[in-house]
């Protein structure tokens, strides 16, 4: 039973990339029953830098794995990553 975990990045477009769709394919590729997606999030929302809050990234995310029929294969995780504050 393999898991895989992938971290997706930040997203600053309302739309997977073409670097998004690959990781996505590859983590499906290896993965035998989960795939778990973490998403770095601000903890400020809706800033110039950071203008999507976690709920839209994660239906995106969601709304590709159903086209391309991940979730049928494996379990879909998608979880928020918070930004760790640094000096």
């Amino acid at each position: 039973m393999k898991t895989v975990v992938a971290t997706v990045g930040r997203f600053q477009t309302p739309y997977l990339h073409a670097g998004h769709v690959e990781l996505l394919s590859k983590c499906f590729a290896m993965a035998e029953k989960k795939v778990v997606i973490f998403v770095g999030v601000s903890s400020m929302n809706n800033t110039e830098k950071n203008p999507l809050q976690f709920p839209v990234i994660r239906d995106m995310l969601m709304e590709e794995c159903m086209y391309k029929g991940y979730n049928s294969s494996c379990e879909v995780v998608i979880s928020p990553l918070k930004d760790v504050p640094f000096s």
